[in-house]
């Protein structure tokens, strides 16, 4: 994951100008169901998502809210405030819209990069994200699900004080939440 990020962050300057940033860097065991959400994180950002190896059976959710905002004649931030999942039951508004993606090997590990955006359609160095969650399929509190999660925004890094929370997130297996830099 962490090479991934020093690609896509190579790729990202060389597009935009600037490179991307880690934001946060964290670890956690889920066995619960998510509603559609974003992230919490600045208007602008990727969630880079690894999941380790599992017994534990789940299906990621991938709803492309922007598509669902213009057929609403609405702005993607205008469809958070009167559309959010998190708080309302907006799951048939974006029924058209949810990619399930349940066939991938749990018994493998799988990085998936998601676009955390909430930024206007039009917005010049940026496209407005898509929401995510996940549907534990048969949860089993004695196995484990771990997800390492990191969070990208775009900007210059301090690369001395990144560089300790990096390593902690590469050397510990502990499952920790978030290490917010």
């Amino acid at each position: 994951m962490v090479s991934l990020k020093q690609e896509l962050s190579r790729l990202f300057e060389l597009r935009w100008g600037e490179p991307l940033q880690y934001l946060s860097l964290g670890r956690f065991d889920q066995q619960a169901s998510t509603k559609l959400h974003l992230d919490g994180g600045p208007e602008r950002s990727l969630l880079m998502l690894g999941y380790e190896p599992t017994e534990v059976a789940s299906e990621l959710l991938i709803a492309d809210y922007t598509a669902c905002a213009r057929r609403l004649g609405i702005s993607p931030a205008a469809f958070m405030v009167d559309h959010n999942p998190m708080f309302q039951a907006a799951e048939s508004v974006l029924e058209d819209d949810i990619l399930r993606i349940n066939d991938w090997a749990e018994d493998r590990c799988r990085i998936v990069v998601i676009n955390n955006s909430c930024v206007p359609e039009n917005h010049p160095r940026f496209t407005a994200g898509v929401l995510h969650g996940a549907h534990i399929l048969k949860p089993d509190p004695t196995k484990r699900r771990v997800i390492n999660s990191t969070m990208l925004v775009p900007g210059a890094q301090d690369e001395e004080r990144t560089a300790g929370s990096v390593h902690e997130f590469l050397t510990t297996d502990a499952i920790s939440g978030a290490i917010t830099l």
